[in-house]
């Protein structure tokens, strides 16, 4: 991710990984120039997935002072129960506000003035992450409502929310922003058929009797292999990033689409691999050993059960090692690095002398034709010069 973040950041649902990544990015933008910034997200709380009171920005975003707006209940940290579409801030009250996927939420007439309401409290700049209307997308999500409800017999309150609602159209979005007051890049975020594979996955996990560290697994594994390559077409989500007019912060980097062939995964790939497939068995095999306490077990199921967990054990000892060994050769490679740099930094200081024996050289020749210049004006200046010249110019007619 370029920068040190909390590992936990990568055990969030990878859609909220994906939007928060790139708030993460879009504020890194400020952070050299502001420092410190205060940022309000508007309807930024988690729950669900196994995890209580969950703040993404926060997690992303620890050196930043956070606040949060939601409607529906009162949240950890400095949390504030308000309307987006009546925000209890004075004009440009933080340096950067973000909707993350809460628009969509927001009844169709209510829309622009709650994109009217978050421009207003910003100072510096303003994040807008949305899924759009798209037959695609419209398509994607009716066909995740069907499989909730065939798993589950009910609908899955938000997604019924985006069906009923409708998508915010892209022509909207850019009629209501604010053209006076920020310079806005808007690009694809969350390529769409991965969304709906993960998602359509994740709901079948919670079929199991302990789904969620499965879940994290799962989520974990793609947002190290795969999230960075999710921002491209067709994608399930739009990204509004505004700047305020006059900051010339490179906001266009962000709309670049990621470099696959650039994205190395390699051996990280197999690892996160082997441990979601390892915590898929080990889930599976505690689900047998609470079927198997419910009734009297034979000894030898028992034997067998006992070989099996031993085997995974097993398995999960050489993951270890050969991550340790992952390890090792890293912090060899870096200590060659490291070598070669103290090399060079040793050649560059035997070769100080001589650069300063060089300037010194070059400086006294400078001075030796200064005085040569000088000298040589003094000569044409002089009587016996012009007397010569006038002489000369005398025979030469």
């Amino acid at each position: 991710m370029g920068k040190s973040h909390p590992d936990s950041v990568y055990e969030l649902p990878f859609d909220q990984y994906q939007r928060y990544r790139s708030l993460w990015e879009y504020a890194e933008l400020f952070r050299e120039r502001f420092g410190t910034l205060h940022i309000l997200d508007v309807g930024g709380y988690l729950q669900g997935s196994g995890q209580e009171d969950v703040i993404p920005a926060s997690m992303f975003l620890p050196r930043d002072r956070i606040t949060l707006v939601d409607i529906k209940f009162k949240g950890p940290g400095t949390y504030v129960v308000a309307s987006g579409s009546k925000l209890p801030f004075p004009d440009s009250s933080f340096d950067i506000v973000a909707a993350m996927d809460t628009l969509e939420h927001i009844p169709p007439p209510d829309r622009p003035g709650f994109v009217k309401e978050v421009c207003r409290v910003a100072g510096k700049g303003v994040f807008v992450a949305v899924p759009v209307f798209d037959p695609w997308t419209v398509l994607a999500e009716k066909l995740l409502d069907q499989v909730i409800l065939r798993i589950f017999r009910v609908r899955h309150p938000m997604l019924a929310e985006h069906l009923e609602y409708g998508l915010p159209r892209t022509e909207d979005i850019a009629s209501w922003i604010d053209n006076s007051k920020f310079n806005w890049v808007d690009y694809a975020d969350g390529f769409l058929p991965n969304w709906l594979f993960m998602m359509i996955l994740k709901h079948y996990l919670l079929t199991l009797e302990d789904p969620f560290p499965v879940q994290r697994q799962l989520d974990r594994f793609y947002n190290l292999t795969l999230g960075e390559t999710d921002r491209r077409q067709p994608a399930y989500r739009r990204v509004w990033a505004g700047v305020q007019n006059g900051l010339d912060l490179p906001v266009a980097e962000l709309a670049k689409p990621a470099d696959r062939s650039r994205i190395h995964v390699g051996e990280q790939y197999g690892f996160q691999m082997a441990d979601l497939l390892l915590m898929i068995e080990t889930t599976r095999l505690n689900e047998r050993v609470s079927e198997f306490f419910q009734r009297n077990p034979s000894w030898m199921e028992l034997m067998d059960l006992a070989e099996e967990r031993h085997k995974i054990i097993l398995q999960k000892d050489d993951l270890i090692i050969q991550n340790l060994n992952l390890l090792r050769e890293r912090e060899d490679f870096i200590k060659i690095l490291e070598s070669r740099i103290i090399e060079r930094e040793e050649k560059i200081s035997s070769m100080k002398p001589q650069i300063r024996k060089l300037e010194d050289d070059r400086n006294a020749l400078q001075m030796r034709a200064d005085n040569l210049q000088s000298n040589l004006d003094r000569i044409h200046g002089s009587l016996p010069y012009r007397i010569y010249r006038l002489l000369r110019h005398g025979r030469l007619e």
